[in-house]
């Protein structure tokens, strides 16, 4: 088998031989699939015979057949009932007496062969009229006379000797009595039982709530019904049990068990032809490509991809698909990378203190970073699906807005300082770079705002002009007062070279003249003053020194 596929090169007889293989094969399996048609026609025409003659009733359509003729049924004995005690009491109350057996009333009875029992009531439940059974049209006056009219307009059902009665109360009309109650009382006996059993053409039997069925005979269909038999109070009294035979159905169910037998055989020994030649076609092959793919060896398939045979395409395909792999693996690897990346970018976003919101084109944020909870006050839940108009303070106009919105739109990009507010109703200062988010394909699916709170820093920019405000009027001061010294200065010199000059002057002019004296004094005391005259020129000599 091997050796068969060792064929490095694959001629013209390989490829027809290959061909020929591949049509035998479509014509067996065609050939198969128009005989298994043919079996499952004749044994569909051997059987449509038989279902054509059963009963194709399910449970719910018997009870729902059963509903149906049950509620013809009363509405039929309504109508007449109806009519016969109308024209029963029209007939007593003008002539005064009863009327016979005969009339309506036994037309009605005839009609429906049912033992029905009629009474005309008037407005206070007293018995105007009856016909049937006088202890049914007693018991029926005092229920409805004990529910003071409840059942009017109404069905239900009441026990009677171990039996049910059905009471169905009717409005109806005489000349007499203007507006009265009729009632209408069907007993569920034997009568009743038959007449329904013919119309269904099955068994009918009436049980208790409680007791047991025993199981139904095999090909026979049964059906309870427990909602029919109520009284007033809603208490369910009997139930009925209906069965329908169906002696063809076990036939019906043999020949068909016959026919899939013979199917089965035929689709057996098809399916062991078909397996051979599987086996010599593709299961040698298919083996040999597994092998392939247990080793991981796609160049031992060469010899099998040469040949043009659907086994050849599937080597072909084989080497392929490891040929993907390898691709597939370093694209994982790439991936791998990629999301290594990713992981360390979302942690740096994460762990940024500065504000990361990301939205869609409608404005609405799809994600909040740690940071954005930490300037803003809201929660990420919170900001999730809101609008950043949440964010707005009111100080900026609409053309602060419009002209942002035109640039997000024109460039992709706007940047610059917006004023905010928290959610306890700060304000806050924040640098605000927005981009427009792009698909691979190049369409805008949304944008990503990064934001510093830049509110103590612009707090210390005021603080520092402020300051620089303050020291230059400092300066201004000091060099005013710096002009006013130099003035003073300038002035002080000049005051101080006047004395200078005045005492320069006055010294030279007061020296001279004192020299002179002082001289003249020496003399004087040298040409024999008194004692009291040398005292006096002393005391003048000292005095002109100092």
């Amino acid at each position: 088998m091997s050796a068969r596929f060792r064929r490095t090169k694959a001629g013209p007889a390989q490829r027809s031989c290959g061909a020929s293989t591949g049509r035998a094969i479509f014509f067996l399996m065609a050939a198969f699939s128009a005989f298994s048609a043919t079996l499952i026609a004749v044994w569909w025409a051997h059987t449509a015979g038989r279902l054509a003659d059963l009963n194709a009733l399910t449970h719910q359509e018997l009870e729902d057949r059963v509903r149906l003729v049950l509620a013809r049924e009363e509405l039929d004995v309504a109508s007449s009932a109806r009519l016969a005690l109308e024209h029963i009491a029209n007939e007593a109350l003008e002539s005064g007496r009863l009327p016979d057996s005969g009339g309506p009333y036994a037309d009605l009875t005839r009609l429906f062969n049912l033992n029905i029992t009629i009474a005309a009531l008037d407005r206070e439940g007293r018995v105007v009229v009856s016909a049937g059974d006088p202890s049914l049209v007693r018991l029926a006056s005092q229920l409805h006379t004990a529910k003071k009219g409840s059942i009017a307009n109404r069905k239900h059902f009441f026990s009677r000797y171990g039996g049910l009665v059905q009471v169905m109360s009717l409005p109806i009309q005489t000349r007499s009595l203007a507006t009265g109650t009729g009632i209408v009382l069907l007993p569920w006996d034997h009568s009743r039982i038959a007449r329904l059993e013919e119309v269904l053409g099955a068994r009918i039997r009436l049980v208790g709530p409680r007791d047991p069925l025993p199981e139904a005979a095999p090909g026979t269909d049964r059906v309870e019904i427990s909602d029919i038999f109520q009284d007033a109070d809603g208490r369910i009294l009997a139930r009925l049990a209906i069965e329908v035979d169906r002696p063809r159905l076990l036939a019906h169910r043999s020949a068909i068990s016959r026919n899939a037998a013979l199917y089965a055989v035929f689709n057996a020994l098809g399916i062991i032809l078909l397996g051979f030649l599987l086996r010599t076609m593709v299961c040698q092959p298919v083996s040999l490509i597994l092998e392939a793919i247990r080793r991981r060896s796609p160049s031992s398939l060469d010899h099998l991809a040469t040949q043009q045979t659907d086994m050849g395409e599937l080597a072909r395909l084989v080497q392929d698909f490891f040929r993907k792999e390898a691709e597939l693996q370093q694209e994982t690897d790439r991936l791998r990378q990629s999301r290594e990346e990713l992981k360390r970018l979302y942690a740096a976003i994460e762990h940024s203190p500065d504000t990361i919101v990301i939205t869609d084109l409608s404005g609405s944020i799809i994600y909040a970073n740690p940071g954005f909870e930490k300037v803003t006050g809201y929660s990420r839940e919170e900001a999730l699906g809101k609008n950043p108009r949440i964010l707005k303070s009111g100080l900026h106009g609409c053309d602060f807005y419009k002209n942002m919105w035109a640039s997000l739109l024109s460039q992709g990009y706007w940047s610059g300082e917006i004023t905010n507010r928290r959610k306890n109703g700060s304000l806050y200062i924040e640098y605000a770079a927005i981009s427009r988010i792009q698909s691979p394909d190049g369409e805008p699916i949304g944008y990503v705002a990064v934001k510093t709170d830049i509110t103590e820093r612009k707090r210390a920019e005021f603080e520092l002009r402020r300051h620089a405000t303050e020291l230059e009027q400092a300066r201004d001061q000091l060099v005013a007062q710096a002009r006013e010294l130099t003035v003073a200065r300038d002035r002080a010199l000049e005051a101080v070279k006047a004395r200078s000059e005045f005492l320069s002057r006055i010294s030279h002019e007061l020296r001279t003249p004192l020299n002179g004296i002082i001289g003249m004094l020496d003399v004087l005391m040298l040409t024999g003053l008194s004692q009291e005259q040398y005292e006096c020129a002393s005391a003048a000599v000292d005095s002109a020194k100092k």
